[in-house]
């Protein structure tokens, strides 16, 4: 058998197609039957293959989407565009819509290094896209309709008729402590010396290519949503806990963004692992590693109540493998799945759970 070009085509269901497929309708009865035959031997799709395939188009050459049809689908068939173009594809909207991240910068690169953390990230699970402001009273009525959105902002964006940023930033601050700020600039000794003044403003400081690489910077942004909630659940503890344990266990909130070990606990307070084992005992609390799973679940809950989103899917973007993973250890620290916790009293059920949990019984 010889295709359109004259070369020989072997005889099976893929150099029938592609015959036929360049040839057109116009075939002989027998040959259609053959290959029909053989298409349905094999378990091929025969009919778009072989009688509704564009003259033009070899159906073994693979598809990009623009205005031809793939191998064994008809003409004007409804299908989706490929996966290479996910621009094309609709808005998921059976997921919730999520609170966006602030950002007053005016850097270029500074801008895009918050970009690609958010679109590459598991950030992009919890938050929404990044949105950028010119002014601090921007900033100030988008942090009104999105409470405990964290803000990634430069101090010295510029002046505003005699005031700096930095001083509107620190009256912005003491107006809405539910919104976490971010300093994200170059400094300078002048910068780092007005700055120390306003020890308590930021949350956290970053440097252009110094301490912000992209695990970094989504940490930092996960650890500042909602800190509102988290100063709240701080001050539950400490009327069951000393103040020493009370540190402990910020500490532990600190590393739950990801899956922390215990000596990365006991280093983070500047202790060694026995030690750390032993001030648990001595201030009557739980043990570390259980401390450590309390405050992933308590971070977990809080990020998911926050964002509007499932745990499960919450629990996948700060490093679980899987959602029943996250279950068991739910179920192993506090004695009930996640659901049966939410269904007794939501958010401040989980709270008081975990809070009790943390004092050795």
């Amino acid at each position: 058998m010889r295709n359109a070009c004259g070369r020989d085509r072997p005889r099976d269901a893929r150099g029938l197609c592609g015959t036929y497929a360049h040839s057109g309708p116009s075939q002989d009865g027998a040959r259609r039957r053959e290959t029909r035959g053989l298409c349905h031997l094999l378990g091929l799709p025969h009919r778009g293959a072989c009688d509704r395939q564009p003259a033009r188009r070899c159906a073994t050459k693979p598809s990009l989407g623009f205005g031809c049809w793939p191998a064994g689908r008809r003409r004007g068939h409804a299908s989706r565009p490929p996966l290479s173009f996910p621009q094309r594809h609709g808005a998921d909207l059976s997921r919730p819509s999520t609170p966006p991240l602030l950002a007053l910068l005016k850097s270029r690169r500074c801008r895009e290094r918050i970009r690609v953390t958010l679109h590459s990230g598991s950030a992009s699970q919890i938050l929404g896209p990044v949105v950028f402001t010119d002014n601090v009273s921007e900033l100030a009525d988008l942090a009104a309709r999105n409470p405990g959105s964290p803000a990634v902002v430069d101090p010295f964006y510029g002046d505003y008729g005699g005031t700096s940023s930095l001083d509107r930033l620190i009256a912005f601050s003491s107006c809405r402590p539910s919104t976490s700020l971010i300093c994200y600039t170059r400094l300078t000794s002048i910068r780092q010396q007005r700055l120390a003044e306003t020890d308590s403003t930021f949350a956290a400081r970053l440097q252009p290519g110094l301490n912000d690489d992209y695990e970094a910077l989504e940490a930092i942004i996960l650890r500042c949503i909602d800190v509102q909630r988290v100063r709240g659940f701080l001050r539950r503890v400490e009327k069951v806990w000393c103040t020493e344990a009370c540190r402990i266990f910020g500490h532990a909130l600190d590393l739950a963004i990801g899956a922390a070990l215990v000596p990365e606990l006991a280093a983070s307070l500047g202790v060694s692992t026995r030690t750390l084992n032993r001030h648990c005992r001595m201030f009557g609390s739980r043990s570390p590693k259980t401390i450590l799973s309390l405050a992933r679940v308590f971070t977990v809950e809080r990020l998911a109540q926050w964002s509007r989103q499932p745990g499960g899917r919450v629990a996948l973007a700060l490093g679980f493998s899987d959602r029943a993973n996250y279950r068991r250890l739910v179920r192993r620290t506090l004695g009930s799945p996640p659901t049966i916790l939410r269904s007794r009293g939501g958010m401040d059920y989980v709270v008081e759970s975990i809070a009790h949990a943390l004092v050795r019984m």
